[in-house]
């Protein structure tokens, strides 16, 4: 499945480094993220119960991390929430060919539900967990008011992942599972001019890229296709 990632201007770095941030529940913005529907077979308080769902939301960020993409290509709101303003890029994964990583941490794919509902989590009699749902779930489960990202997500096992300097975990992918980049309707030349040099090199030759425009007419994107531009620079390069 070709999906997608939207990111700022240093996303450049997926290219160049062949590898995708992967993200603690921990570390997401959202608030709302991964915090289940709780209850106990006797009352409890507010606090305890808030507890019990970051308590929650902490085991989680021990077994999994998270990279979030989306199947749409042209949604203007990613455009500027996730691109940093149409300033960045799109880069299209195809996730049966990014593969598994040297240690094993295999990639898979589950598409986000959209529902008004937390998912449910009971607590018996001995404050253990009972998850109506699979535990997954809080993984994958987010405000309909979202809908519109149309999102994806890959969990890696925690235990396979090392984390960096900045707190995150990146990674390793195929270079041929990167089918597509998307230059930003906002971007500046040298962003355009830097994608263009990553990409000419020999395990890049199978990527497409297209600058999306502003339509002239209605709200939406116009995909221009670069890819002879982009061949043009790798018959021009030295050693070509």
């Amino acid at each position: 499945m070709l999906l997608y990632k939207y990111c700022n201007p240093e996303g450049i770095n997926l290219l160049k480094n062949c590898n995708l941030k992967v993200t603690s529940p921990d570390k997401f913005n959202d608030p709302f993220e991964f915090l289940a529907d709780v209850s106990y077979p006797n009352e409890q308080t507010l606090l305890t119960i808030h507890d019990t769902r970051l308590s929650l939301k902490h085991t989680l960020s021990q077994f999994y991390g998270v990279t979030s993409l989306s199947y749409n290509r042209d949604n203007i709101t990613m455009w500027s929430h996730y691109a940093n303003g149409h300033k960045g890029i799109a880069i299209g994964l195809e996730t049966d060919e990014i593969g598994s990583t040297e240690k094993g941490n295999k990639v898979e794919v589950f598409k986000v539900k959209y529902t008004q509902k937390r998912v449910s989590v009971y607590f018996d009699t001995n404050m253990k967990p009972i998850f109506n749902d699979n535990m997954t779930d809080l993984l994958l489960t987010k405000s309909n008011i979202w809908s519109h990202e149309d999102e994806y997500r890959l969990l890696f096992k925690s235990k396979l992942l090392n984390v960096e300097k900045d707190g995150y975990s990146y990674q390793q992918i195929n270079p041929f599972g990167i089918k597509v980049v998307i230059l930003g309707a906002e971007v500046e030349n040298k962003l355009i001019d830097d994608v263009i040099k990553v990409l000419s090199v020999e395990e890049f030759k199978h990527v497409k890229l297209f600058h999306s425009h502003l339509d002239y007419h209605e709200f939406k994107l116009m995909m221009l296709d670069y890819s002879e531009k982009l061949e043009k620079f790798r018959e021009n390069e030295p050693g070509h």
